[in-house]
């Protein structure tokens, strides 16, 4: 059996997702894809950074695979990610809001 793409879908990430191609986190607030998929029979549902999603296509393209070790991919550079790595760790090394 193959693969069957159901949906895809770009949003914007309300909490925290992992990439199945990178294994990197999905901060909210970052665009990212929502895939529903079949594989083998088995219903799938994948998060992807957009430019890992482009990276596992030309993979699949160039490799003629059909598969990927989930979480064990380089992810690829893009113009915006140092300024997002930047930003979300000057984030995340706040500390938490407190409210009276």
């Amino acid at each position: 059996m193959g693969y069957a793409l159901i949906s895809e879908r770009t949003h914007k990430a309300l909490k925290r997702y992992r990439c199945i191609w990178c294994g990197e986190s999905i901060l909210p607030g970052q665009q990212y894809v929502r895939e529903f998929s079949i594989h083998c029979g088995d219903i799938q549902r994948h998060n992807w950074h957009p430019e890992c999603k482009d990276a596992a296509a030309d993979f699949f393209r160039e490799e003629g695979e059909d598969e990927f070790s989930p979480y064990d991919n380089e992810r690829p550079p893009t113009a915006g990610a140092l300024e997002y790595e930047s930003w979300d760790c000057a984030l995340l090394n706040q500390p938490a809001l407190e409210f009276a």
